[in-house]
């Protein structure tokens, strides 16, 4: 690290003078320019990881914690619910806390809510609240910080705290991400992509294989797992669903949490949500899967393994015709083995049962 980059990283905190704007809704903050225009407090760039920040020294030792903060960051569109996703890796006790403020209707912001506590090695936890704040509801609700004021938002910032409890290591931060959607009122989707008809290779795993106790509920860390093996990290599904859970909300399933896990490993992992099925098409164009959520009565999607679920999250591998049809060709864990996981589903009913959000998994 050059002696100018030193610092200008130690200067503490940065003026936050300057607005960026999402492209759409969505936002990934990654690599040295992003994070010169924050606030920095405590935080150097990363000898190992380029592009990342870290805690700095002090005598030898890192600090207690640091705090990377995000300029505003202002909508395309007027958004209800907001999703974060953050990429750090945190090895020993280290940890990171990650907040996020939203501006709610005449300029009132919500001040810093904590969207999650996460470590590797740490029971990390989300932190459900209800509040009202002179008089502008909002809600964090595991994993999604919804407005509830009848006047959507459309300004919001993040926070991330690096903590070292000992001083002997240091969380590295590498990204951190946030998504903005409307689901009653969803802006407009891209215009349909060429070469999206094409099934990428990904090897099929079956949530109901695993243990019984937790079997039912780990649809998002094996869907995950499957990624995770198509780029070269082969874990058991099990273990990537218990580095996946949050201690909070007791559940495998929180979005956050699951692609903070994928972060963890060195990928670019991150929540977004998606206006119509022409966004995910572009994505398998690329030749990445992309991980879905879904939810959808008795007999509103056929060749499902399940009748009907609350909620549940599938892989989407590609898209195929047949007899002059387009199917949308998926890897649903809920099936009863892995020789039975590969779906096809009509589009129609597949986009009518899909909330909009996805995950996405991929090489830096």
């Amino acid at each position: 690290m050059t002696r100018k980059k030193i610092f200008i990283f130690s200067l503490g905190l940065f003026l936050l003078a300057i607005s960026f704007t999402a492209q759409a809704n969505f936002i990934f903050l990654e690599g040295e320019e992003d994070w010169l225009a924050g606030d920095i407090e405590n935080l150097v760039l990363s000898e190992d990881y380029p592009g990342a920040l870290e805690l700095k020294k002090v005598d030898g030792e890192y600090v207690a914690d640091g705090i990377y903060k995000s300029p505003i960051i202002e909508t395309t569109y007027p958004f209800a619910s907001m999703v974060a996703s953050w990429n750090v890796i945190t090895p020993g006790e280290t940890y990171v806390i990650v907040e996020a403020d939203v501006k709610i209707a005449d300029e009132t912001w919500s001040g810093w809510q904590v969207m999650g506590i996460w470590g590797q090695n740490t029971e990390s936890r989300s932190i459900t609240l209800s509040q009202w704040n002179d008089g502008y509801p909002f809600r964090i609700n595991i994993d999604i910080f919804q407005v509830l004021h009848e006047d959507k938002a459309q300004k919001y910032r993040l926070r991330a705290t690096l903590i070292s409890p000992d001083g002997k290591e240091t969380p590295v931060l590498t990204g951190i991400a946030g998504t903005a959607y409307d689901n009653d009122e969803p802006y407009p989707s891209i215009a349909r992509p060429e070469g999206y008809l094409r099934e990428i290779e990904v090897p099929n795993r079956s949530q109901m294989i695993e243990d019984q106790a937790i079997r039912s509920r780990i649809c998002s860390p094996t869907s995950m797992a499957m990624v995770l093996e198509m780029l070269g990290h082969d874990e058991s599904t099990e273990s990537v669903a218990y580095n996946s859970y949050d201690h909070g909300a007791s559940i495998f399933g929180n979005w956050s949490f699951n692609v903070a896990y994928a972060g963890s490993l060195g990928y670019r992992a991150y929540v977004d949500h998606y206006p119509g099925l022409n966004e995910i098409r572009a994505k398998i164009a690329q030749g990445i899967p992309v991980i879905t959520s879904i939810r959808y009565g008795a007999g509103q999607l056929d060749n499902a393994p399940m009748n009907s679920t609350s909620g549940h999250l599938v892989l989407v591998v590609g898209f195929t015709e047949r007899d002059g049809k387009e199917y949308i060709v998926v890897n649903d864990p809920a099936a009863p083995d892995n020789e039975t996981v590969r779906r096809e589903f009509c589009p129609e009913q597949f986009e009518n049962a899909w909330i909009g959000i996805v995950y996405i998994i991929e090489e830096r």
